[in-house]
């Protein structure tokens, strides 16, 4: 059972599966859609209407928080009104929150569209963060905060992973997003550059992680930059998409974006009026333009066994060659911010079991979201401009100060409690570790004090 740091402030956050009692009602109802489906009979697009944003790549976190989150907002909020059937969805909890704290009348306008199921929150990550440099706690907390962010904010969450632009990602990631509580993922990223060393081993199958456990994964959901102009319930593309589909699982279903990026907003008008003809529209395939979230709901446990399956790392090789070693002291400051954080909250439930230390979640949660952001993926692999790390370097050392504050809090509040008499110099030592870690500290000759 996972740990909610909000319910349980002494966690030490290391969430498993995390279901409110909403979510486990919107499972019920898409269970019963799910039922109403047979894939193999009636073919079905999910298309998902979605703007990317770049928080940080050819400019900075002040050109988003100034242009383009209102941009988002509002060119969304006219596409409401001119449409009353369509339906928007946005990732990362860090761009809401830019939301909340610069824009808080649309905030709370956007509030009442979410509630109507109009613009979805989505995506399950703090950003949409590089898979390949973080570390697996690290993805978790992605999931953690954000889903608890729209939660508190908005009484939903997010069962997917929606990441169109990352750079490739690691054998593990499945394991980790599974163990999460998502049911799957999406992205387009691997279509850009096709590789035939590295070929798309589906567009909609089971990615199984080293332990065996299994996420969904729609892995050529084509380009966040599509443009949609003809209808789509008679497409030949789409069609020639779910045959091969087919010719693998037996089920007719294809998953796709549709939109514009890098700079958010929202779908093109005319790419909007093609969608909702083609939900209208008597053609062979049936179009759902909903959440991205539905068809991970919908599936039914027999319908994913029949999904192909896919062991092992998702690799591009012709696109971003060298963000693994580029931009090496944003990876460092990341590094450094993983294993301090992870020593902080070690100390503090420390702190709290031996001498009743409050536990300093409000900060630790801040040092989490803090570098998390950084995580993004432009701003960790070295793809963005020099100003951008202006901002998250900034926030790197921010975050490494307040897990230092708390380990020395922490460790100091146990070793008061010590009885540290002895002839000489009393010496406490610390060790973050459950392990030994040799070798022992040498002792130089003490310094004298000042009077």
């Amino acid at each position: 059972m996972g740990l909610d740091p909000a319910r349980q402030p002494s966690a030490p956050l290391h969430p498993i599966r995390m279901r409110l009692s909403i979510s486990l009602f919107a499972a019920a109802l898409a269970t019963v859609s799910a039922a109403q489906t047979d894939f193999r009979k009636d073919p079905t697009l999910y298309i998902v209407g979605y703007s990317h944003l770049d928080t940080e790549w050819c400019w900075t976190y002040r050109h988003s928080i100034r242009d383009f989150v209102p941009k988002t907002l509002r060119e969304n909020f006219a596409m409401f009104e001119r449409h009353p059937d369509y339906v928007f969805n946005w990732t990362g909890a860090k761009r809401y929150e830019f939301m909340k704290q610069y824009y808080p009348a649309e905030y709370a306008r956007l509030k009442e569209y979410v509630r109507q199921g109009r613009w979805v929150v989505t995506g399950s990550g703090w950003d949409e963060c590089d898979a390949n440099v973080p570390s697996p706690e690290s993805i978790l907390r992605q999931v953690l905060y954000s889903n608890r962010f729209f939660r508190q904010e908005f009484g939903r969450e997010s069962n997917n992973y929606l990441v169109p632009d990352v750079f490739g990602f690691p054998a593990s990631l499945p394991s980790t997003l599974a163990h999460a509580g998502l049911k799957g993922m999406s992205t387009c990223k691997l279509s850009y550059y096709p590789d035939t060393s590295h070929p798309i081993p589906f567009n909609i199958g089971r990615w199984i992680g080293p332990d065996g456990a299994s996420i969904v994964g729609a892995l050529n959901a084509q380009s966040y930059h599509t443009r949609v102009k003809e209808d789509l319930s008679s497409s030949e593309t789409i069609l020639k998409r779910m045959k091969d589909q087919q010719a693998k699982s037996g089920l007719m279903l294809d998953y796709t974006y549709f939109g514009l990026g890098d700079e958010g907003g929202s779908p093109e008008p005319e790419s909007i009026e093609w969608v909702e003809k083609s939900k209208k529209s008597n053609g062979p395939i049936r179009v759902i333009a909903k959440a991205a979230d539905q068809m991970f709901d919908d599936l039914t446990p027999e319908q994913r066994a029949a999904l192909p399956s896919y062991r092992g790392e998702l690799l591009i090789s012709k696109h971003s060659a060298g963000t693994a070693t580029s931009g090496a002291a944003m990876k460092r400051w990341n590094h450094r911010n993983e294993l301090l954080a992870d020593a902080a909250e070690r100390a503090a439930v420390a702190a709290q079991t031996l001498t009743g230390t409050p536990y300093p979640q409000a900060r630790m949660t801040d040092a989490w979201q803090r570098f998390l952001g950084g995580q993004m993926h432009d701003i960790l692999p070295g793809t963005s401009i020099p100003q951008a790390y202006t901002f998250a370097w900034n926030d790197q050392i921010v975050a490494l100060n307040e897990s230092a504050d708390v380990v020395q809090a922490s460790v100091g509040a146990v070793a008061r409690q010590m009885d540290t008499q002895t002839k000489g110099v009393p010496v406490v030592v610390y060790n973050s570790l459950s392990a030994a870690r040799p070798p022992r500290p040498k002792l130089g000759p003490r310094r004298p004090t000042r009077s």
